[in-house]
């Protein structure tokens, strides 16, 4: 699996799902609406196996009623950061997704961890923050000399399941920012 198919079977996985709810139809259905002979080329979009033919591309996007911009990696509400062509000639090909796609899929709201961990049921969140604020706790309002129940406002930020099942607030090292083993986790 490279970050082009990876970053595709994510995207049509959700889109392909919508879909099927929004139309009671099946996944075979699917297939026939853009002129595929049965749902294996589907399965393999789904799991990253593969990438659909431009021609194919174009039918998915018009059954699906998306932009093609949204199979591209480093969208920024809708719209492309860079052209397809750009995007072709700078891609290589990796077994999993770089940090830049983990966090474009944080954003969207799935959890990521990387195979180079070594703690089982690790994983990474975006976490939207307060904005606004909530209520400080007792123990935030000690660290920082506030008064309990005083609002707290704090900044997205990414959270951690560490392999005990705790939580913390997490920061990247640069071998997790340099590699290419992220995946999404299901």
């Amino acid at each position: 699996m490279n970050d082009r198919n990876s970053y595709f079977a994510v995207v049509f996985s959700r889109e392909l799902d919508r879909w099927k709810k929004e139309n009671s139809k099946s996944q075979e259905d699917f297939a026939v609406d853009i002129g595929l002979k049965g749902k294996n080329m589907i399965t393999r979009y789904k799991k990253g196996e593969a990438y659909p033919e431009p021609e194919t591309l174009d039918r998915i996007c018009n059954v699906l009623g998306v932009e093609k911009s949204i199979f591209y990696p480093s969208i920024l509400d809708n719209e492309c950061l860079f052209s397809k062509g750009v995007f072709e000639a700078a891609y290589r090909q990796t077994d999993g997704m770089n940090f830049g796609l983990a966090i474009e899929a944080m954003k969207k709201g799935y959890r990521v961890a990387r195979d180079g961990w070594n703690g089982k049921n690790m994983s990474v969140a975006y976490q939207k923050g307060y904005p606004y604020g909530i209520p400080c706790n007792k123990n935030t309002a000690e660290a920082w000399g506030m008064k309990e129940g005083e609002l707290f406002k704090c900044r997205p930020y990414l959270q951690m399941r560490c392999a005990d099942g705790t939580f913390q607030m997490w920061l990247a090292s640069q071998s997790d920012i340099l590699a290419d083993d992220w995946y999404i986790v299901v």
